[in-house]
């Protein structure tokens, strides 16, 4: 199994709240941490913006990136959400172990 973190920005706590639901209720994944609210600096055209955000960390296998990205697609707010995922080299056996079994019917019913 290959493990990864999808990182999300969503613009309040009740938006987080629910894509965090979302995503561990459709066994997508095992775990969301909600960080924030967290200050982003970004260039939005030709503007320099600074917003409050929450930040997601998702806990997922990387054969979920695909239903994952689409379902932040469809529930996210903005008009590009940030979709990023990072790949995970060494797991803890245990926690391994935990984190494919908390996904495992999903990719099943996908």
């Amino acid at each position: 199994m290959s493990a990864i973190l999808i990182f999300t920005t969503v613009a309040d706590s009740t938006e987080a709240d629910s894509l965090a639901r979302t995503l561990v209720e459709s066994r997508l994944s095992a775990c969301v941490n909600r960080i924030g609210p967290v200050q982003s600096t970004y260039r939005w055209g030709e503007a320099i913006e600074i917003s409050m955000e929450y930040l997601l960390i998702v806990k997922t296998k990387a054969e979920c990136y695909p239903a994952i990205e689409q379902l932040i697609r469809k529930h996210h707010t903005y008009a590009v959400p940030e979709i990023v995922s990072v790949a995970l080299d060494n797991l803890e056996p245990n926690y391994r172990h935990w984190l494919e079994s908390a996904v495992a019917s999903a990719v099943a019913s996908s």
